[in-house]
C-alpha cells in the first residue's frame, strides 16, 4: 500500500509593488492621522518647553599708542605684578584704562 502525497505547490511570500500600494491607500486615514499627531506633539513640545538662553561675548584689543601689544612688558612671576607697573610709569606710559 503506496500512499502517494498529491504535489504541492511552492509557498509565495512575495508581495507586489500593487498590493502595496492598495494598502497604503486603504490605510490612508490611519497613515495622516498618525502624521497629524506627531507634527502637533511636535510643535506642542517646541512652544511649551522652558527657553534655552544663549549669550556671546566678543573681546576687543586695543592698542597703546607707538607700541604693539607683542612688545609690552610681561609680568614676572619672580618679580611679580609691580614690576610692570613700575617699569610702564618710568617710561612715561599710561596703564591703558580709560
Amino acid at each position: 500500500m503506496q500512499t502517494t502525497q498529491p504535489a504541492t505547490q511552492p509557498y509565495d511570500d512575495e508581495i507586489g509593488l500593487l498590493e502595496l500600494w492598495q494598502i497604503l491607500v486603504k490605510r490612508k486615514a490611519l497613515i495622516m492621522a498618525c502624521c497629524v499627531l506627531c507634527l502637533a506633539g511636535g510643535a506642542a513640545f517646541e512652544f511649551l518647553k522652558a527657553p534655552t538662553y544663549e549669550a556671546s561675548v566678543k573681546l576687543r584689543i586695543d592698542h597703546v599708542k607707538g607700541e604693539s601689544a607683542l612688545r609690552r612688558p610681561v609680568a614676572d612671576p619672580a618679580r611679580g605684578a609691580a614690576s610692570v607697573a613700575d617699569e610702564s610709569h618710568s617710561t612715561g606710559e599710561e596703564d591703558g584704562c580709560g
